[in-house]
């Protein structure tokens, strides 16, 4: 079996228990070296993993020739300059979402990337979950017939709530991290602080949703109205082909986890309810409504129960390997950053 040689930059909580545990799963993959500040915490997280070579930046990880790929869970203001590094080194990498702090930063890397014929994959990890995939799948077949008439609305929604699921805890020790070697993107300088707050915000909690409101209608789309406050976000917009969309942000904090997007054609709906993210071996459900006369039904799919960091790396693994098309591109991911910076302009100041 051919195997991916692979290193990781991180192993803090999202390093180790949204990736690195799910990529030492694998047969097909070598785990290669870990880059990591903290001397205690990579010797135990590289026991632990059966990770070959520890080194403390990613700088030892560019240098390293036997090193196929990379997976890169740092601060995502770091992600600029490593990214960067990574990728003029060329290696194959992957990581967190945002791609980074501005979308002038993501057109650089992101052309580095296409320069060079290597895979930068952005952790929107939401559109690897089977039941995601299925829901596409639902509304895109849909689209093509027409047999259900116009796609007309799209709702989508997510609140804040216990996200860790009662996850293990990661290995930890008392060391600080290090100061990074390398400049800390900055965002532009046109933001104020109020704006840089709340762009920061959005980035880091709903460009998952407004990556997956792209993806669902297979198009671009842009928000006309926001109304911002203690109460949450609420945006409407419009797609390309003139489907609108509603998006809810709102936050509440309880032991539940509320995330969803409802679809609206002129005879159908197909509604999506996604896990917490760290839900183990938990896909979303789906539940599709069809009318037809008498025959009108409710379905509901039978879907892999698979948690979306686990479907995310397995497919990260298969595009380096053997050239399957990148479901979350930094092509994509770059249009997050744009769009979080037209909403900076339009309704955040």
């Amino acid at each position: 079996m051919k195997k991916l040689r692979l290193g990781f930059v991180g192993a803090g909580y999202m390093g180790q228990l949204a990736h690195i545990e799910n990529y030492y799963k694998m047969p097909n993959v070598e785990m290669a070296a870990l880059a990591e500040g903290r001397a205690r915490l990579a010797e135990n997280v590289a026991r632990r993993y059966g990770i070959a070579k520890v080194y403390p930046t990613h700088r030892e990880i560019c240098a390293d020739k036997d090193i196929d790929a990379v997976v890169s869970i740092m601060y995502y203001s770091l992600n600029y300059g490593v990214v960067k590094d990574l990728l003029n080194a060329g290696k194959n990498v992957i990581t967190e979402k945002p791609i980074c702090l501005t979308s002038e930063g993501g057109k650089e890397i992101t052309g580095i990337a296409g320069r060079k014929k290597l895979i930068y994959q952005v952790g929107y990890m939401k559109r690897f979950d089977p039941g995601v995939i299925a829901a596409r799948e639902a509304v895109q077949e849909m689209k093509s017939t027409g047999k259900f008439g116009r796609l007309m609305y799209l709702r989508i929604w997510c609140a804040y709530g216990d996200w860790t699921q009662l996850s293990l805890p990661p290995l930890s020790t008392d060391e600080a991290p290090p100061a990074y070697p390398i400049d800390m993107e900055k965002f532009p300088e046109w933001m104020s602080k109020p704006q840089i707050e709340k762009i920061n915000w959005w980035l880091n909690f709903y460009s998952h949703q407004t990556n997956l409101v792209r993806y669902y209608l297979g198009e671009d789309y842009s928000f006309d109205y926001a109304n911002h406050g203690d109460n949450g976000t609420y945006l409407l917009g419009k797609s390309e082909s003139g489907v609108n969309v509603f998006m809810e942000a709102y936050p509440y904090a309880h032991n539940h986890w509320d995330e969803g997007c409802k679809i609206y054609f002129e005879k159908a709906t197909v509604e999506v309810r996604n896990p917490a993210p760290l839900a183990k071996q938990q896909a979303a459900s789906v539940r599709i409504f069809r009318n037809e006369g008498a025959h009108s039904a409710i379905t509901e799919p039978v879907i892999q129960q698979l948690n979306a960091f686990d479907a995310q790396a397995r497919s990260f693994v298969d595009c380096v390997l053997n050239g399957t098309p990148v479901l979350s591109p930094a092509s994509e991911a770059l249009k997050e950053v744009e769009l979080a910076e037209e909403l900076a302009k339009k309704f955040f100041k």
